[in-house]
């Protein structure tokens, strides 16, 4: 691989590890129930860093193949170690904490194994209104009366049922 490209990757994924670690020092903290440790983000990057191990074995390896190795492991423990969920003064999602107050309705679904939580988020820019987000947290079945007890309790009167996907 050409070595700028691996230097290009090698400073993406530290960047994005330290963002995540940087976040979830802030808010993990706030974090009352967790989501689903096994998603698919999660999975990606568990691969990704499996794959950057056996990467490792490989002779030939220059300073910045390894680089890039190195950053793409930080980066997946750092994805692994991160947890999204709620808290008391908000949920937080990818990295990101999200207010309470920001958040304009939620609702729930039910699947077989897991149990989802959607949230629309109201945008940070007050010029765009109408843009908004909708965030979903996947929760394992067995939390789901915990979490709808908790978010009647903090944001019963912004229930808003969505439309069926």
């Amino acid at each position: 691989m050409n070595d700028y490209l691996n230097w290009i990757l090698a400073g993406a994924f530290f960047a994005y590890s330290i963002f995540l670690i940087y976040n979830y020092i802030q808010y993990g903290n706030k974090i009352a129930i967790q989501d689903k440790q096994w998603n698919t983000f999660r999975t990606v990057f568990l691969v990704l860093g499996i794959l950057s191990m056996v990467a490792l074995t490989s002779s030939g390896n220059s300073a910045s193949d390894m680089a890039r190795i190195a950053a793409t492991i930080i980066c997946a423990a750092a994805c692994m170690v991160s947890r999204d969920g709620i808290g008391e003064e908000g949920a937080g999602i990818s990295g990101r904490f999200i207010q309470w107050g920001r958040v304009r309705s939620w609702d729930y679904e039910e699947e077989k194994k897991s149990f989802l939580l959607h949230l629309t988020v109201e945008p940070k820019n007050p010029k765009k209104k109408d843009d908004y987000m909708t965030k979903t947290l996947e929760f394992d079945l067995a939390q789901k009366e915990l979490v709808l007890k908790f978010m009647r309790l903090n944001l019963g009167r912004k229930y808003t049922r969505m439309k069926k996907r």
